[in-house]
C-alpha cells in the first residue's frame, strides 16, 4: 500500500500541469501520511483519485493527442478506483475536464467511456461484495436496523428528510470534527491533533493552492471557464460519500448521519487546486517563492506532529 501510494502520488505530482507544490502539501498532510503507512484502501484511493485529477488537467492543457497507452492506463486506473471504493467513482467525472469545446462531440467520447467503465466496475463489484458488507455492518452495528435496501427506499420516498440529515451533519459540530479528522486524526481517530495545528495545515494548503506564478496565467485564465463544474463535482463527491454512509451505516429512516470520518474526504482534496488557483494571488517570485512557502509550512506541520506524538507516547 505504501509503495503504491508513493509511486502514484509522485506520478500525479509530476503529471499535474500546475499546483505541484499544493499537491505535494496534500500528500504530506499528517492524516494522509498516516493512512499511507498502514494497510487500507483509503491511501490507495487517495493516490488513484489524485492521479486521475492530475491527468485530466494535464490532458486539458496540452496540444498532443492522447495515446493508446494513455487510454489503456486510464482505463486500468478507473477500474482500480471502482474496485477500491465504489463511492469515489464519481471522481472519474473529472475526466470531462479534457473537453475544451462544448460543440466538439468527439471530445466527449473518451471521458464518457472511462466514466462508464468506472461506474460499471463499481456497480458490479458492489453486487459481488454486497452480502459480505451487509453482514459486517449488521455485526458492527448490532441491535440497530441497518438495511441499505430499506434506506434507499426511504431516500426515494422522503428525499427532503434524507437531504436534511446530510446537510445537518455538515452544518453541526460533526462537520467540524470531520474537518479536523481529515487533517490530523491519527490512529483509530482516538488521537486528534490540536486545532491550532489543523488550522495552520489547512491555511497553508489554501495559500499554496490559491497562489499562482506569472508563467501560469494561461492555465488560470482557462480555469475560470470550468470552476463551476469543479465546485459541483466536489460537492457531488462529498454528497456521494455521505450517502454511502447513510445507506450502509445509518439506521433506516434516521434524521442524522453516522459513520462519516474525515479521512474519507482526503481523495477529494486535489480538486481544490484548480478550484482555488487564481490570478488574484500571483507571486512575483514565481515557483521558487511558492516552494519556500510550501516547504516551510509542511516542515512546521510535520515537525509539530512528530513532537506531539513523541510527547504523547514516550514522555
Amino acid at each position: 500500500g505504501l509503495l503504491f501510494w508513493v509511486f502514484l502520488m509522485y506520478w500525479a505530482i509530476r503529471t499535474i500541469p500546475f499546483g505541484r507544490w499544493a499537491l505535494m502539501s496534500i500528500a504530506l498532510i499528517p492524516a494522509a501520511l498516516y493512512e499511507a503507512s498502514t494497510i487500507n484502501a483509503d491511501a490507495m484511493t487517495m493516490a488513484v483519485a489524485a492521479f486521475i485529477i492530475a491527468k485530466a488537467l494535464s490532458l486539458r492543457f496540452r496540444d498532443k493527442l492522447i495515446s493508446k497507452h494513455e487510454i489503456a492506463l486510464l482505463s486500468g486506473i478507473v477500474i482500480t478506483l471502482g474496485l477500491l471504493k465504489p463511492a469515489y467513482s464519481i471522481v472519474a467525472l473529472s475526466l470531462f475536464l479534457v473537453v475544451r469545446s462544448k460543440r466538439a462531440i468527439k471530445e466527449y467520447i473518451l471521458p464518457s467511456m472511462l466514466v462508464f467503465i468506472a461506474l460499471a466496475t463499481s456497480l458490479l463489484w458492489t453486487g459481488i461484495v454486497k452480502p459480505f458488507i451487509l453482514d459486517n455492518t449488521n455485526t458492527f452495528r448490532y441491535g440497530l436496523h441497518i438495511d441499505a435496501g430499506a434506506q434507499l427506499a426511504t431516500i426515494i420516498s422522503s428525499p427532503i428528510h434524507y437531504m436534511k440529515a446530510i446537510f445537518l451533519f455538515f452544518l453541526t459540530n460533526e462537520g467540524s470534527k470531520s474537518t479536523v479528522e481529515m487533517v490530523g486524526s491519527l490512529g483509530w481517530s482516538e488521537y486528534p491533533l490540536p486545532v491550532w495545528l489543523v488550522l495552520i495545515s489547512l491555511a497553508g494548503l489554501v495559500v499554496v493552492a490559491a497562489y499562482s506564478s506569472k508563467g501560469e496565467r494561461e492555465f488560470v485564465k482557462d480555469l475560470a471557464k470550468i470552476r463551476v463544474w469543479l465546485v459541483l463535482l466536489f460537492i457531488g463527491s462529498v454528497i456521494a460519500i455521505a450517502t454511502t454512509m447513510y445507506l450502509t451505516w445509518t439506521p433506516v429512516g434516521a434524521s442524522h448521519l453516522d459513520g462519516v470520518q474525515g479521512r474519507y474526504f482526503l481523495p477529494l482534496l486535489p480538486l481544490i487546486i484548480p478550484m482555488l488557483h487564481s490570478r488574484l494571488f500571483e507571486l512575483n517570485g514565481g515557483e521558487r517563492t511558492l516552494a519556500k512557502i510550501a516547504v516551510g509550512l509542511n516542515l512546521l506541520t510535520l515537525s509539530a506532529t512528530t513532537i506531539l506524538l513523541i510527547v504523547h507516547f514516550w514522555v
